[in-house]
């Protein structure tokens, strides 16, 4: 016999810090005929990673790894922190460094003939493919042959950044008159995109003597996006024929883990051993806030008032395992998505999702559209609107396989565990609120409106889940007995909190038009869990054992 090694590995480290600012300060603007104040955020890592190891021959081992870390608005330090990290799950190892995008008027005097626009736009991208194979082919013509694969991908993709477009005069005299439209505009639509893929098979053929095959694969990812987004207007004089402010979060994860493990072993006689094993751990967290704001100011208009939010972050998940054996199988699967709750070590989230507990810190995702202390005099419609459609999709799946054959004796195991949390927490507020405390006369708030008022929320959050976890064990000899065993288990934690409010609080109001203050919540849970676990044993001659082991735990709470 002769052995073979083969070994093969990437390692990429892609990074972009930096902010964009797009400002008027300290300034006085007359006679202008329109003014636009634009800031775009366009970062875009586009990355991939590959890695292949294969060996074909006598007895051997192909080993392959793939470690990829992309960050926009992280430090992620070095090597070592960086992979703690991915694999903890926690924050701990890494340092914050926000990219932020913004837009904005500041203590600045400003009449202008046409329109104002204000307008700060993210679209901070990462795409990431990873992809790793392992293949042993291990060949003995007379005697035994011994065969190994083994591959492992780490994969950390993670966003930071805010965005916010605002006028802010600190009510020091300055105003904004626009003879046109006054727009206030801020959007965030960070997002990542991820494809991990990991292929680890290992054959050992041996024609008289047994042959021994073993494969290892395990794969960790982790996509992380955090983003704020706030359209303001403070502490100042406004006129304008209409004003709008609007706020837009768009954050969203778009991740696939797949990975596909294969052991066989084969001879004569049927005695070699064979062993696979596959691992996955896949963590997707997004926080996100999206807020209008009216505070402290003046307006007037002689057309309509505006101030709206919308916060639509969302999660696409798949994780999925494959692994299948002529010996032992064991494949386990730990998927973690959440929407409006802060990142934890990959231990407490799985107590959480075991035992129902809350360990993990709950960090609402918010959508708010607020008009607070400030004078309003609305020539046509003044609309304030909150709507939340924060929405986690996820499939998980963990299938694992032995089938056993032999003359004299077959032995077959196929074990599969799979462990899944899918949590999203939001809230939506709309609201006119007066304090008296802002130097307004009385305790209450002016609000002359010629046409309609509308404040109205919504939250229509949800969570879309499905599960599957198979175990499945089969022998077949000719002469001896045969022993199969099949043990299979997965706890599935759905969980979906959200709020709405609508509200106008302390306010004098004189309207021309028709009122209505609505709060509407519609949050939704879908979740279809399947677990299968068989085992089967058949031989000609003799007696064969079979044992199988199943347990479903699914809790799913609004």
């Amino acid at each position: 016999n002769s052995f073979a090694l083969s070994i093969g590995g990437t390692y990429a480290w892609n990074q972009i810090l930096g902010d964009v600012v797009a400002s008027v300060t300290d300034s006085t603007l007359s006679n202008v005929g329109s003014l636009t104040i634009a800031a775009f955020n366009q970062s875009i890592v586009d990355a991939r990673t590959e890695a292949t190891s294969q060996l074909t021959g006598g007895s051997g081992s192909a080993l392959a790894v793939s470690v990829a870390f992309n960050a926009i608005g992280w430090s992620l330090g070095n090597f070592l922190f960086a992979a703690l990290d991915a694999i903890i799950g926690d924050d701990f190892t890494v340092t914050a460094n926000s990219t932020d995008t913004l837009a904005f008027i500041e203590r600045s005097d400003v009449t202008v003939t046409g329109d104002v626009i204000v307008k700060a736009d993210n679209k901070s991208v990462i795409n990431s493919r990873v992809s790793n194979e392992a293949i042993a082919q291990s060949t003995a013509v007379l005697l035994g042959s011994m065969g190994m694969a083994a591959g492992g991908v780490i994969s950390s993709n993670r966003i930071l950044g805010s965005t916010k477009a605002y006028v802010n005069e600190s009510r020091n005299g300055k105003k904004v008159s626009a003879g046109g439209n006054l727009l206030i505009s801020a959007t965030d639509a960070a997002g990542i995109t991820s494809n991990v893929t990991l292929i680890v098979s290992s054959d050992a053929t041996g024609h008289i003597v047994s042959s021994n095959s073993s494969a290892i694969g395990g794969q960790v990812v982790r996509n992380d996006v955090r983003s704020s987004v706030e359209a303001t207007i403070a502490n100042t004089v406004v006129t304008a024929n209409s004003v709008v402010v609007k706020a837009e979060g768009k954050a969203s994860i778009h991740a696939i883990a797949d990975s596909t493990t294969q052991s066989s072993s084969s001879s004569a006689f049927g005695t070699g051993k064979s062993l696979a094993v596959n691992g996955v751990i896949a963590t997707n967290l997004v926080l996100g806030d999206a807020s209008a704001l009216i505070s402290n100011s003046d307006v007037s208009t002689t057309g309509d008032v505006t101030v709206t939010a919308t916060n639509e972050s969302s999660i696409e998940a798949i994780a999925k395992a494959v692994l299948a054996s002529n010996g032992i199988g064991v494949g386990i699967v730990l998927a973690f998505n959440t929407i409006g709750w802060q990142a934890q070590n990959i231990l407490f989230a799985a107590i959480d999702a075991l035992l129902g507990t809350e360990i993990g810190t709950e960090d609402s995702c918010r959508v708010e559209a607020l008009v607070t202390n400030t004078r309003l005099d609305v020539g046509g419609d003044l609309s304030v609107t909150a709507d939340m459609a924060a929405q986690l999709n996820a499939e998980i799946s963990n299938d694992s396989s032995s089938v056993a054959e032999g003359l004299t004796t077959a032995t077959a195991t196929a074990v599969s565990a799979l462990l899944a949390s899918n949590m999203v927490s939001s809230s939506a507020q709309a609201a006119i609120n007066y304090t008296g405390s802002k130097g307004y006369t009385g305790s209450k708030g002016d609000v002359t409106v010629d046409g309609a008022l509308t404040v109205a929320s919504s939250d229509a959050s949800g969570i879309d889940a499905s599960s599957s976890m198979k175990a499945i064990s089969s022998t077949e000899t000719e002469i001896g007995g045969s022993t199969t065993s099949s043990v299979g288990g997965q706890v599935v934690r759905n969980d979906v909190r959200s709020s709405s409010i609508a509200s106008i609080n302390n306010a004098f109001i004189t309207l021309g038009g028709s009122l209505s203050v609505t709060s509407d919540e519609a949050s939704q849970l879908s979740a279809n869990i399947e677990s299968i676990v068989s085992s089967s044993g058949e031989s000609a001659f003799s007696t064969s054992s079979s044992l199988a082991v199943n347990g479903t735990i699914a809790t799913n709470l609004v």
